[in-house]
């Protein structure tokens, strides 16, 4: 195992963890929807501006617009539904998306580029690469 001591930090800015394109991978799991919606673009700007070149962005979550089309259809109760938007502990912010995600980089950093796009069920990952 990794024997670094891990320190909380405030995931909005890393100014303290590591220099400007210093950072081989930065791992961004289920973080993104317990910020608000008009944060995305300073989250992602600022973790994309950490990186070095060819170092790796993963943004992990869940998509909800895949969760909306599997309510619209009837294939998830309200149930479910109501845990995944609202959250079971922390209060969710926002409801993101995998296209969403895709778009808004590949049109505000196109010196970037998408890598890995992948669903589990309605977890999604994406990756960037610098």
């Amino acid at each position: 195992g990794d024997n670094q001591a891990r320190q909380k930090t405030d995931i909005s800015n890393l100014d303290n963890i590591v220099d400007n394109g210093e950072a081989d991978e930065i791992l961004a799991r289920d973080i993104l929807c317990y910020f608000p919606l008009l944060e995305t673009p300073r989250l992602i700007d600022g973790w994309l501006k950490k990186l070095r070149k060819g170092g790796k962005l993963l943004i992990e979550g869940t998509d909800y617009e895949k969760v909306c089309m599997d309510v619209y259809y009837g294939n998830l109760n309200f149930s479910d539904f109501h845990d995944m938007i609202y959250g079971k502990g922390l209060l969710k912010k926002n409801c993101l998306s995998l296209s969403g995600l895709t778009k808004y980089v590949r049109e505000n950093h196109p010196r970037t580029q998408v890598t890995l796009t992948r669903f589990d069920g309605y977890n999604f990952i994406l990756e960037l690469t610098k």
